[in-house]
């Protein structure tokens, strides 16, 4: 896809810092934080992958879809809300 930014390796690019920024999550606010940058109703980067689906080469543009929705669905697994919350800094 050379005519367009938007292809696999950005929605593994934003996964993997999805599952990073999870596992860094300390506090309620932290949550919150995480949610509004990656699913916010406006600005959130997966919500910014779906709205460049325009970009994306028509042939490719349900595989694309496809991942970047499953991805919206599942996000990628990190600790549990309440494993993040209980956590003491600098643990995992």
């Amino acid at each position: 896809m050379p005519e367009s930014a938007l292809d696999r390796s950005t929605i593994d690019a934003v996964r993997d810092d999805f599952r990073a920024r999870l596992a860094a999550v300390r506090t309620e606010q932290d949550l919150k934080a995480v949610q509004d940058e990656f699913l916010g109703r406006k600005s959130g980067r997966i919500t910014n992958l779906l709205k460049g689906m325009g970009a994306v080469a028509a042939e490719a543009r349900r595989e694309f879809g496809a991942l970047v929705n499953t991805l919206r669905a599942r996000p990628p697994r990190g600790p549990t809300q309440r494993e993040a919350l209980r956590a003491p800094p600098g643990r995992p």
